[in-house]
């Protein structure tokens, strides 16, 4: 049954990467819809309990999105906005971890160098 399942899943996946190009949207949106329809909140509500394989497979997954990502990039144009992209990654990690600061100060009354840490 497990087999059946994953050749469902790998099918489905494999049909989304096909239709994706038609319907303008990103392989990998469809991909997490087809994870959110088979997970144990889904329409399938398949449950798990071994997270520790869970675990694995996600790291496997994040590979595969992490290479799928880079095999498609075209280079050339990835090259005129890589200074942009540095740059706004940067910095978006740098403001939502001082606003995030603020606010978990206000609101739990830690000080500033604790603030971001979490909350015993």
């Amino acid at each position: 049954m497990v087999y059946l399942l994953a050749a469902i899943v790998i099918l489905l996946a494999v049909f989304a990467e096909k239709i994706s190009a038609r319907l303008g949207l990103p392989a990998l949106l469809l991909f997490m819809l087809i994870g959110m329809i088979f997970g144990s909140d889904g329409f399938l509500k398949i449950p798990f309990e071994n997270y520790a394989l869970c675990e694995q497979i996600c790291s496997g997954a994040l590979v595969f999105i992490m290479f799928y990502g880079g095999f498609n990039l075209n280079w050339k144009m990835a090259k005129s906005s890589a200074v942009q992209a540095v740059l706004l990654s940067t910095f978006g990690v740098l403001i939502t971890t001082a606003i995030s600061t603020f606010l978990i100060h206000l609101y739990f009354e830690n000080s500033a160098p604790q603030a971001p840490l979490p909350v015993p």
